[in-house]
C-alpha cells in the first residue's frame, strides 16, 4: 500500500471546491510546497461522482460524466486477492485516479487508462512510475499484455464490433 486510506467523509457540497483546489495544486506544482501530501490528495479528491440518490427517470441520456471510484476497500480486497508479485503486470483500463494502484507490489507494473483529464491527472501525480494514458478505453492499446485486469468499467458504453453496436 503506497497511501494510507483515512476513510474520511467529504461532504456533497464541499467536494466541487475542494477537488478545484487539489486540481490546482497539482497543475501548478504546488501540492507539497502548501504542506499537501499525496496521501491528501488520495484521501480527499472524488471527481465528477456523487450521482447516489438520483433516479434514472430523471434523465433521457446518461452521456454524462458520472464518474464512481471504486472503493477503497473493494481495490485493496480485489489486489489481495491476487496476490500480485513484483513481476506481475495488471491494467485498470477505466482507472479514474488509480485507486487499484495504491496496492500494486511494483508500480511500474501498472498500466492505465483515463478518458477524464482531471482524473488522469490526479493519478499520474499520484502514481508517476506507473504508464498511464488519458484516452478512451475503446481505443487504449498500451503495447502489453497484462498478467491481470482489474477495474470498474462504464456502464452504457457503445462498442462497435465486426459492424454490431453492443453496449456495455
Amino acid at each position: 500500500m503506497k497511501y494510507k486510506y483515512l476513510g474520511q467523509s467529504i461532504p456533497q457540497d464541499s467536494r466541487r471546491e475542494l477537488n478545484n483546489k487539489i486540481l490546482y495544486l497539482v497543475d501548478n506544482d504546488l501540492a507539497e510546497s502548501s504542506g499537501i501530501t499525496c496521501e491528501d490528495i488520495y484521501n480527499a479528491y472524488t471527481g465528477d461522482g456523487g450521482l447516489h440518490g438520483l433516479r434514472y427517470s430523471d434523465y433521457s441520456s446518461y452521456s454524462e460524466n458520472g464518474q464512481f471510484f471504486t472503493p477503497d476497500s473493494v481495490c485493496k480486497f480485489i489486489m489481495d486477492c491476487l496476490s500480485l508479485g513484483n513481476q506481475d503486470v495488471f491494467a485498470d483500463l477505466t482507472c479514474g485516479m488509480g485507486n487499484f494502484f495504491n496496492y500494486a507490489p511494483m508500480e511500474a507494473n501498472a498500466y492505465g487508462c483515463e478518458l477524464d483529464a482531471k482524473a488522469y491527472k490526479v493519478a499520474h501525480y499520484l502514481y508517476p512510475k506507473s504508464n498511464l494514458t488519458c484516452g478512451d478505453i475503446r481505443s487504449y492499446e498500451p503495447g502489453i499484455k497484462p498478467d491481470y485486469v482489474v477495474g470498474n468499467p462504464p456502464f452504457n458504453l457503445r462498442w462497435w464490433v465486426d459492424g454490431e453496436q453492443i453496449l456495455s
